[in-house]
Order: C-alpha cells, then structure tokens, then sequence
C-alpha cells in the first residue's frame, strides 16, 4: 500500500507547490527559484516540453544553490497557475528569490484566489498527495537510505501506473520527465479554469472526459519541438492515460466527498487508541506486551490475526501482537 506524502506547498508570487516528501523549505530560509525551459541531464541529455495548443512550455522549476551558481533539478516542484511567471522589475528575468510559506492545508487563502472552488482545491490536494516523486542521491543520505528511498520511489512509481491501468508496453515508455509533466498538467486542469486563464488549453474536456492536449519534446541543441505522437506514439498514448487516471480520479465525487470530510486531510484506516496504557511484564521467559486498543477509522474490511513473533537477538517471544491485513486504500 502506498503511503501517503507528507506535501509541504509554498505559496509565494510565482504560486509554486512543492511535493517534496518530509522535506520544506523553511519560511526562515530564502530559497532562490529559477525557471529552465529545459530538465534534469539523463544519459548526457535534457528535454523541453511543450503543449502544442497556444505552444505554451511546460517550465521545469529549479532552485538555485551555491550562491546561485548551481543549478539543482531534483526538486519536484509545480507550479499552481500556468503562465504566470516571476514577477521582478527584470523583464524577461526566470530567477527570483522568495522567504515566505503558506500551508496548502489551508484552504482559505487558496479558494479562491488560486482554486475556483472548494472541489477543485480537494481535487488538486488529491493530485499532491497521490504525486510521484522521483528520488535522486543527496550527499548526506547512507547507503541504506539511498537503497531504501530509491526502492520506495521505484514503488510509488509502479502503484500510480498500475492504479491507472497502464499495460507493461505503455509503462516501460514513459520517463520519469514525462510523469512530472503530467502531473503538472493534471494540477493546472485545476487551477487555469477560466477563459482569461487560457481556459482553452489547460482546462479541457471532449464528450465529457478530460482532454489531454499534445505534447511535443525537443532535445537541447538538437533540432526543434516535435509533438511526441510523431516520436513513439505508445509513450503518448501511456501520457493520455495516466493524465485521464489522474484527473478524473482527483474530481471523482468518491474522493471530494472524502476530502470534505475529512477537512483536505488523508486520514489513515486505523490507528492505535490512546486510552489504554500498555505496559511490559516477564512472565517466566516471554515478555507480555500489552494492552493495545486498535481504532478503526475508516468503514474497511481488515483481519485480526492472533500469532507471536520471536525476537532471536533476545531469545523471547513478543506476544500479544494485533495484526491488521488492510486492501489498498481507494480514494
């Protein structure tokens, strides 16, 4: 079952959200950001994108490190409203440093300055909360950390396909590059919903399901913008899917009546109830634990499943363990 990412979103004049797992960046910590037509080098190569109706580019947002020498691509990093840039006294300037974080929690500063209405702000909490984040190595992380979040990455990667009903043939197609813009789109369908926010491009249906607008790519240095359907029409068919997925799961009535009910917030099936103290007794040679009082929070079917497990660095048995089989969760 996936787990739920904690999203931390900034809400500064460009209007960026950040999804960057437990990761923030500290309203005490200016962050310098950057726009780059195009992304992260993979195999010595980078590619732009652009939505093909009205050539509007999908920008990769960056921070700037180092004194602004460095250019960081690792960030997955959205922006909430498309075309709306920095707005800096240098024209035609794609770098601006900010100091300010607004919680995406909360609702009344975003509806509806940025959402139209409460269902397009639970629909794009949706979206962040089911967004996958590719991980890439961070100097300080072991090892361990390193093969434990590339693993888990790897993981979400394959829940979001699968759950979208992707094929093999069409998941091996797509990049991780191809996934964020996606995304990205999925969150402006959201956000530019009225006509003098180019309604026409990033808000758009046909016979009553969401229209996913041609994308084209180009390599950097190589050649111009060619729309992806004239490159590998399979890698664009798997785009049109997961975007479909996306979205109409996001707007589903399912998952904004959860949202609602649940003031925006991912509420986990069961928790442990704090009534109870449980303690620790030895009795003979088994440690007794307990006891524990499981909270069902969530209507789902689970199994309670009596067993004892041995602990071999102790040589005891921790007994009295509640172990609770849950189905994937369905937002």
């Amino acid at each position: 079952m996936k787990l739920i990412k904690k999203i931390a979103v900034s809400i500064i004049v460009m209007l960026l959200a950040l999804a960057m797992g437990t990761s923030v960046f500290a309203a005490t910590n200016p962050v310098t950001f950057g726009l780059s037509e195009y992304r992260r080098e993979t195999n010595g190569k980078q590619y732009g994108y652009r939505i093909n109706n009205g050539n509007k580019k999908v920008w990769k947002v960056i921070v700037y490190e180092n004194d602004g020498t460095t250019m960081n691509f690792d960030n997955t990093i959205y922006c909430l409203k498309a075309e709306k840039g920095f707005y800096t006294a240098t024209p035609n300037s794609f770098k601006q440093t900010y100091d300010k974080m607004v919680d995406f929690a909360d609702k009344a500063s975003l509806v509806p300055a940025i959402f139209e209405n409460d269902d397009y702000y639970y629909a794009a909490t949706w979206i962040l909360d089911h967004a996958y984040i590719p991980y890439y190595a961070k100097s300080g992380d072991s090892v361990e950390v390193q093969a434990q979040k590339t693993e888990q990455a790897a993981q979400d990667r394959e829940d979001l396909l699968n759950a979208s009903g992707m094929s093999d043939s069409l998941k091996q197609e797509l990049t991780d590059d191809d996934i964020d813009v996606v995304q990205q789109m999925a969150l402006w369908y959201f956000t530019n919903t009225k006509a003098n926010e180019n309604a026409d491009i990033y808000h758009v249906d046909y016979a009553g399901e969401p229209s996913f607008q041609p994308v084209a790519i180009a390599e950097k240095g190589v050649g111009s913008y060619t729309t992806i359907e004239d490159v590998n029409q399979t890698r664009a068919d798997a785009m049109e899917k997961l975007y479909q997925y996306m979205v109409k799961t996001a707007k589903s009535t399912e998952n904004i009546e959860y949202y609602k009910t649940h003031n925006g917030k991912v509420e986990e099936p069961i928790t442990l109830a704090t009534e109870v103290n449980p303690t620790v007794e030895l009795d003979g040679g088994n440690y007794i634990v307990g006891p524990y009082k499981i909270k069902q929070n969530i209507k789902i079917a689970y199994t309670n499943v009596n067993t004892n497990i041995m602990i071999l660095k102790f040589l005891y048995t921790l007994r009295f363990l509640l172990w609770a089989t849950l189905p994937p969760k369905k937002r």
